[in-house]
């Protein structure tokens, strides 16, 4: 395994383990912001449970999955379920479309952009083995 590789893996799993650790310790403020995306939710699954408890197990996915991550352990299995983790929050945490003034719109389309970027590097380590660099070759 390279150090570029490890270096990537730890900086990914620290923001699940950070943001997850949060929530675990606090909840309500998600949970209160992914009210409306679980009561849409609901329609399609109406035996989801609490908002908090959904929060808490979701926040409880990230952390094990990012320790799995940073440890180097089922890679493509821990980057997988934070991949799942995190369409929701993003969803849930983050509708700038919905945001009433410019510059809240601004902010969540910001971290909506980040999440969405993270969720790249998430799907590349789920693929496997990023490809190799490209090299030129150089005539003999």
């Amino acid at each position: 395994m390279s150090l570029y590789r490890a270096t990537a893996r730890a900086l990914i799993a620290w923001v699940f383990l950070h943001g997850g650790a949060a929530t675990l310790g606090s909840p309500e403020p998600r949970a209160r912001a992914a009210t409306a995306f679980l009561r849409r939710l609901r329609a399609a699954i109406p035996f989801l449970p609490a908002d908090a408890t959904l929060v808490r197990g979701n926040a409880a996915a990230q952390v094990a999955a990012g320790a799995m991550l940073a440890a180097g352990a089922w890679e493509r299995q821990a980057a997988c379920v934070l991949a799942a983790s995190l369409i929701p929050t993003t969803i849930a945490g983050h509708p700038f479309w919905s945001a009433r003034d410019p510059a809240s719109r601004g902010a969540e389309a910001i971290a909506f952009g980040k999440n969405m970027g993270i969720l790249g590097a998430l799907l590349l380590l789920a693929c496997g083995r990023a490809a190799a660099p490209h090299r030129e070759r150089r005539p003999a």
